[in-house]
């Protein structure tokens, strides 16, 4: 973080590289900070503090109270201190400088500072002037953004900026789960399903952002045409012995996917009953027409119209010449399972995305259509 700010501040001309002192104990890392910028680099504390006005404490909390303690008796009540340790109040550096009359800067930037697009959270107490506190603005709003806030709320501020992109990744991967998740629910009790397209290029989702509100008003009113989308369910049977059981539906995909890097699938697979060939191939994608626009059109399967009632079989990478991706009838059950060989086979069961499920060597994989189509 250190070197953010430094690089933020280079930028943004705040100080010329001759103004900025450092402190670095680690030798390697002090000559690589000197080849790459160009600083001055004091030899202790004493020298350190005596040609510093303002000083940034850039160090891990478990080592702070050595660095306050080497430093003491060279920190007079004129510096001006920017702590960004988190977890270290501003009673902390008093009671550890013995005094409250020291001006102090508690700051909290988060992990996007390090491309220059953080926030820092900034609370300080009663002896920093708004003179000084608006230079730790500048310091700040040259890695992004500053916000004050009474101390109270740092912590909380730090929790949220540290770990507020993990919160908004995981809320995104569940809103998309539970997009996914909807369909088959959504198809059972025949409420539509409107797709809002973010991409290019899509069947499903074909009204833009901008025209999905209006569209919305249109449908509660009756006044647009609902389309049939059909659907996957996806059956295993552990073996031959024992029945089998549902594990999931597709809207738009069911991939077979290796567990080995090193060898093919060796896939077996028949329509009624029928064989089509044996797969020689990294896996196995099975389509809707409404998922062709997907992983199906990148391993060279076709575009299907999304009202033709239909199931796509497309191989991954197949080693063979006379594989080519298979149209057949919704009406048709697709069962696939490992080709007899010398070796123990396994493969990935991913539903229209997620992974559950494992292939193995004496289970099959059933495809049919399933009874109710998405709206």
């Amino acid at each position: 973080m250190a070197e953010a700010l430094l690089k933020g501040m280079l930028a943004a001309k705040l100080y010329s590289q001759e103004s900025i002192y450092l402190l670095e104990p680690n030798p390697s890392r002090r000559e690589y900070m000197q080849k790459q910028y160009a600083l001055q680099c004091a030899p202790a504390h004493p020298e350190f503090w005596k040609s510093c006005d303002i000083v940034i404490l850039a160090v891990k909390p478990q080592v702070m109270n050595k660095v306050i303690e080497e430093a003491k008796d060279s920190i007079t009540k004129e510096h001006l201190i920017i702590s960004i340790a988190a977890g270290l109040p501003i009673s902390y550096f008093e009671n550890r400088l013995e005094s409250s009359q020291h001006k102090i800067i508690r700051v909290m930037p988060n992990t996007p500072a390090l491309v220059l697009e953080g926030t820092s959270a900034i609370a300080c107490n009663g002896m920093v002037s708004e003179k000084e506190l608006a230079v730790a603005e500048k310091i700040f709003n040259a890695v992004g953004i500053s916000v004050f806030l009474d101390e109270i709320y740092l912590d909380a501020a730090t929790g949220l900026s540290g770990s507020g992109p993990a919160y908004v990744f995981t809320f995104i991967e569940a809103l998309i789960d539970a997009g996914i998740k909807i369909a088959e629910q959504a198809a059972r009790h025949s409420i539509p399903v409107i797709g809002i397209n973010l991409g290019h290029l899509g069947f499903l989702t074909e009204l833009t952002r901008q025209e999905a509100k209006q569209t919305l008003a249109d449908m509660l009113s009756g006044s647009v045409s609902v389309e049939n989308r059909m659907m996957l369910k996806v059956l295993l049977k552990p073996t031959n012995a024992e029945p089998a059981h549902t594990i999931g539906y597709a809207l738009n995909d069911v991939v077979l996917s290796k567990n080995a890097s090193d060898r093919l699938l060796n896939l077996a697979t028949t329509a009624n009953g029928d064989l089509i060939t044996t797969y020689k191939a990294d896996g196995l994608i099975f389509s809707t027409p409404t998922g062709s626009t997907a992983y199906n059109l990148s391993a060279g399967g076709p575009l299907v119209y999304p009202g033709l009632a239909s199931i796509l079989v497309t191989p991954i990478c197949p080693f063979m010449l006379g594989s080519r991706p298979i149209l057949l009838p919704s009406q048709i059950t697709i069962e696939t399972s490992f080709a007899p060989s010398s070796y123990k086979e396994s493969a990935n069961i991913i539903i229209d995305g997620r992974t559950g499920d494992t292939l193995a060597e004496q289970s099959t994989l059933i495809i049919e259509t399933a009874e109710h189509p998405l709206q």
